[in-house]
């Protein structure tokens, strides 16, 4: 952590390009603990680098994310926390207002933050109209998750559907498709869509868990679906995808709609051994239970 600290001193002082150099380096070292899970260590590192290079977007995006994952993660300083998060995106959004990465935090923001933050649906769709004209495929993605926010469930499909055709081995256009064709029951199409995806990229995780999880929830290949599901809990989870309690739930459904229920039962207690306040897992565990 020493010669973290050290790159972070580097950054804030050294000129030109060999500033520039230690800037990245230290902001990477700060990316690297939030991938880790240390989302304090990360704000504590980069809030000097954010500081000392206001202008630096990248610089200024790290610091962001850090925050916002101390945000989720704390129920302290939060609304401290949410403003320097603000102020992190604003400042990239004045360095950057163009590019991509700065674009697409920005909308989010903007379409989920508080009011007392100033945040508008105004704002988000200038920034979801940007980057549809930069980068059209991010464009579309940042489109549906507005639509999403809407309730616009049509237009999410169309934009997602479009962000397909732009990039058709695109992970994320897949899996938000399939989630969203889920949460219309329509199982069939989210599963031929999985199988799409899954011929792409087999041994990706997260596509193994809607595989099961779609599956358990229409009842469709119920054998493969648990075979997936098997085979994600025996993989490392990687950030944002699905963890080891919401994978053993939707095998306590598939274990259940087989007609096996002890094995759905011991299931869905792991999954509250993993997470006691999984309140799927609560809900099916007493379903199973029957009448008392």
């Amino acid at each position: 952590m020493r010669a973290l600290w050290c790159a972070v001193a580097l950054a804030c002082a050294a000129p030109g390009a060999a500033g520039a150099q230690a800037v990245a380096a230290a902001r990477d070292a700060g990316l690297a603990l939030l991938a880790a899970g240390q989302a304090d260590s990360a704000v504590r590192l980069l809030a000097p680098l954010a500081a000392s290079a206001p202008t630096d977007a990248s610089a200024q995006l790290a610091y962001a994310r850090a925050l916002s994952a101390r945000v989720g993660a704390r129920r302290t300083r939060r609304i401290l926390d949410v403003w320097a998060y603000r102020g992190a995106l604003a400042r990239a959004h004045a360095a950057a207002p163009r590019a991509p990465e700065v674009l697409e935090a920005w909308g989010w923001f903007h379409a989920l933050a508080p009011w007392w933050t100033g945040a508008s649906a105004a704002a988000a769709e200038r920034a979801r109209d940007t980057l549809l004209a930069v980068a059209p495929y991010r464009g579309e993605l940042l489109a549906a998750g507005l639509a999403r926010i809407r309730h616009d469930a049509p237009a999410a499909e169309a934009a997602l559907r479009r962000a397909l055709a732009a990039a058709p081995d695109s992970a994320p256009a897949y899996l938000q498709l399939a989630v969203l064709l889920e949460q219309q029951a329509r199982y069939e199409e989210a599963m031929a869509l999985i199988e799409r995806y899954s011929a792409l990229r087999p041994d990706d995780r997260q596509g193994l868990y809607l595989r099961g999880r779609i599956g358990g929830a229409g009842g469709v290949d119920l054998e493969r679906a648990e075979a997936a599901l098997m085979a994600a809990l025996g993989m490392r989870r990687r950030p944002g995808e699905a963890d080891s309690a919401q994978v053993f739930t939707a095998l306590g459904r598939v274990l259940a709609k087989r007609g096996r229920l002890p094995e759905a039962r011991d299931a869905l207690r792991q999954a509250l051994l993993d997470d006691p306040r999984d309140t799927d897992a609560k809900e099916l565990r007493d379903s199973l239970a029957g009448p008392r």
